[in-house]
């Protein structure tokens, strides 16, 4: 009996989200530890960070802001919500088994395609702190 082999995070995650580098210019870092892995892409005035936690996928958006070299945040699922695009549980978020863990990776990085233009325009920002409620 042959076990199934484990898949690794990281290299779903950027197998996934290869568009934000190709397409996009963004730069790839594995971050985290085996405990919370990580990976983060910086572009050219957005960031993005896919974190698994516990038994969740979550994306967070970051973005830049004129005050004071400050960044503003929002994980993914609520930047869909509050851009009035989709209801957030429309966002897959949950990892409890590798076939959810691949499925909610391609969920998310299909909504980063959809929300990329709306977080990197001028309204962005306000997105963001609408998102965070």
């Amino acid at each position: 009996m042959s076990k199934k082999p484990r898949i690794s995070f990281r290299e779903e995650v950027i197998a996934r989200f290869r568009f934000l580098v190709d397409e996009l210019g963004a730069s790839e870092q594995a971050v985290g530890d085996r405990r919370i892995p990580c990976v983060r892409y910086d572009g050219e005035g957005f960031g993005y960070f896919v974190v698994m936690e516990e038994r969740s996928v979550v994306v967070s958006v970051v973005l830049p802001t004129s005050e004071n070299s400050s960044y503003v945040a929002a994980d993914l699922h609520e930047v869909v919500n509050a851009a009035a695009l989709a209801p957030r549980q429309s966002v897959l978020v949950s990892a409890g088994t590798s076939h959810a863990l691949l499925r909610s990776l391609d969920s998310q990085a299909g909504w980063v395609r959809v929300v990329h233009p709306l977080v990197v325009g001028a309204g962005g920002v306000a997105l963001l702190r609408r998102a965070r409620g």
